[in-house]
């Protein structure tokens, strides 16, 4: 499912709460009521980058935001991960089957990045990118969770993270492709929860011809990376 018609009406939320939300959607996806609105959490940051014959490239939005199903009580779902981070379990089926059983009631949970947000450092990348990925009739990337696969846990000696395998589906240029995304959380000094995720990609993938500059003596590689990231800590 993927918001983008413009015709539901939205919710934006306070500071303190929005990223949290996506946590606990990602989590306990289908225990929200479906009568509410959809919610819009701005923040986090967006990054693109990649390889050309004579230097690399990269671009960065902070203009990205998150569509999702309505949200519910925030608090006790992040007490439950920091003990999870705090304290992981030695077996995860548990609480995978659990996170699946609520999965199968169904929830959206997509990012979106509008190509105009993005800063690539150069106002001629940004409009040779913008036309490489047909941006006038495709203005956003979004990035769709679709289903959790698995989970896993490193037990490393100062933090312990934990990786959502995930499978989505990415739409840029208007072309859609579903991807395997990993979504790794973690547990900060000061009780935040940093969450991350990055994968490589193929511009061809999607139809888009990689950018060239000075009649093809500067050309794009292929191969680009995507990647997300941000940190929550509610009150």
């Amino acid at each position: 499912m993927i918001f983008g018609s413009g015709l539901l009406p939205q919710c934006v939320c306070s500071s303190t709460h929005k990223w949290f939300t996506v946590l606990a959607l990602l989590f306990f996806a289908g225990t929200m009521p479906a009568a509410e609105p959809p919610i819009r959490l701005d923040g986090g940051i967006v990054e693109l980058e990649g390889d050309a014959t004579l230097h690399g490239w990269h671009c960065e939005s902070a203009g990205a935001y998150v569509r999702i199903d309505p949200g519910f009580e925030l608090e006790p779902v992040y007490a439950y991960l920091r003990e999870l981070l705090q304290s992981p379990p030695d077996d995860l089926e548990e609480i995978l089957e659990k996170i699946r059983r609520f999965q199968a009631q169904g929830v959206s949970v997509e990012i979106r990045t509008p190509v105009a947000s993005l800063d690539c450092g150069s106002r001629g990348l940004e409009r040779d990118l913008a036309r490489a990925v047909r941006a006038e009739k495709h203005p956003v990337i979004h990035f769709e969770f679709l289903h959790l696969e698995d989970m896993s846990i490193r037990n490393n000696p100062a933090v312990h993270v934990l990786t959502l395998h995930t499978k989505g589906g990415l739409t840029l240029a208007g072309n859609h492709r579903r991807i395997d995304m990993d979504v790794n959380m973690s547990l900060l000094d000061d009780g935040s929860i940093h969450m991350s995720m990055e994968r490589d990609l193929l511009m061809t993938d999607y139809g888009v011809k990689p950018p060239t500059a000075l009649f093809g003596l500067i050309r794009a590689r292929d191969r680009f990376s995507f990647a997300y990231e941000w940190t929550v800590k509610p009150e």
